[in-house]
C-alpha cells in the first residue's frame, strides 16, 4: 500500500497487539493488525496504551472538557487529554469476542471504575462543606467513546455544585496509576446550582 510512493504514515497510535508493556511489540503489531506489505506502513513509534511516567505528567493527562456545564442527567460530555487507554476498554471486556467490544454496552463493561480499574476510570470530585467526594461520572461506571486523545460518557449528575473531573487507568504492572490533573467541571452559575450533594 503506497500513495505516490509515499508509505502512510501511523506513527504514535495505539494497537490491539501492542501488549501491556512500556514499549510496543511493534513486530506484532505488524503481523496481527496491518493488512499491508510489510514495512509498508510507518508505525514507529507506536503509543503503548498502560504507558505511565509519574516523572512525565504530559504522558497522561487531561485538558479540556466540553461543555462545561450540564442541566440534566445523561448529557454526553467530552474531555480531551493525552494517553487515555483506548486498547484495554476495547479488546478486554470479559465474556466480548475476541475481536473486542461489539457494542456500547460491552464499552461501558471495559472502562469501570471499581476495586479494579478496567480501561479507564473517569471520575467527579466535588469538594462539599470541606470534605471530598470522589464517584464515577459515567452512568453505568462506564464510558460510551474512547480514543487516546478524547473520552466520551453520559454524565451520571447534571451540574448542581462545582466538581472536578479525573481519569484513571492501568499502569505496565496492572497497578492502578495515579489520577490525572483535575480538569474544572460545573464552574459557572447554572439554574438550579444547589450547594449540596446526594450519595
Amino acid at each position: 500500500m503506497s500513495v505516490l510512493g509515499l508509505r502512510p504514515c501511523a506513527r504514535r497510535n495505539q494497537w490491539q497487539s501492542c501488549g501491556t508493556g512500556s514499549a510496543c511489540n511493534e513486530s506484532s503489531i505488524l503481523s496481527n493488525d496491518i493488512e499491508a506489505t510489510a514495512g509498508s506502513v510507518a508505525i514507529t513509534p507506536a503509543y503503548p496504551q498502560r504507558l505511565y511516567d509519574p516523572n512525565n505528567p504530559a504522558l497522561f493527562n487531561a485538558q479540556h472538557v466540553y461543555p462545561e456545564n450540564v442541566a440534566r442527567v445523561g448529557a454526553t460530555v467530552r474531555l480531551t487529554g493525552i494517553g487515555f487507554d483506548a486498547i484495554d476498554g476495547y479488546a478486554g471486556v470479559p465474556g466480548a469476542p475476541s475481536g473486542g467490544a461489539t457494542s456500547c454496552e460491552d464499552l461501558q463493561a471495559g472502562n469501570f471504575c471499581g476495586a479494579t480499574v478496567r480501561g479507564n476510570c473517569v471520575e467527579f470530585v466535588a469538594d462539599v462543606d470541606g470534605q471530598e467526594f470522589v464517584f464515577p461520572a459515567a452512568q453505568g461506571q462506564g464510558i460510551v467513546a474512547v480514543t487516546p486523545t478524547m473520552i466520551a460518557f453520559n454524565t451520571v449528575r447534571r451540574c448542581s455544585v462545582p466538581m472536578q473531573i479525573q481519569v484513571t487507568k492501568l499502569d505496565t504492572n496492572d497497578h492502578e496509576t495515579p489520577p490525572t490533573n483535575r480538569i474544572d467541571f460545573c464552574r459557572e452559575s447554572s439554574p438550579g446550582m444547589v450547594e449540596s450533594i446526594e450519595y
